[in-house]
């Protein structure tokens, strides 16, 4: 990918179905272990921004959520997604908040990122 392509890597939560995205340009980002990757981070966007537009939210981490990164050398996306939201429906809605196709896109899942109850369980057990 040519820096000057500008295209957008964020994260994003999923908020009564729609999704809730925070673009950030690869042409002002630098790359990073092969990657392009937003600055901003899920619990400073949340409290700086989303908490008070959904404040029955406590926590952030009641929210599901994700991020978008660029892969540099496999020149695709790869989004990062809770299990609940990995579905086609929401696949579809993300790529359309952040302008990807299906040819330049692929989905994981990261305990990172994820707020599936089960998968915290395990990290803290």
């Amino acid at each position: 990918m040519k820096k000057q392509e500008n295209r957008s890597v964020g994260i994003f939560f999923v908020i009564n179905n729609k999704v809730i995205a925070n673009l950030e340009s690869t042409s002002i980002l630098q790359p990073l272990n092969g990657f392009y990757d937003a600055e901003l981070g899920h619990s400073e966007w949340f409290e700086e921004t989303l908490f008070a537009k959904y404040p029955q939210f406590e926590q952030y981490i009641e929210i599901p959520r994700g991020r978008v990164v660029y892969e540099i050398k496999k020149n695709k996306f790869i989004v990062y997604l809770d299990k609940k939201l990995n579905n086609e429906p929401m696949q579809k809605k993300i790529m359309k908040s952040f302008g990807l196709t299906a040819q330049n896109t692929l989905f994981r899942r990261d305990s990172h990122y994820t707020t599936d109850l089960d998968d915290i369980d395990k990290l803290f057990s």
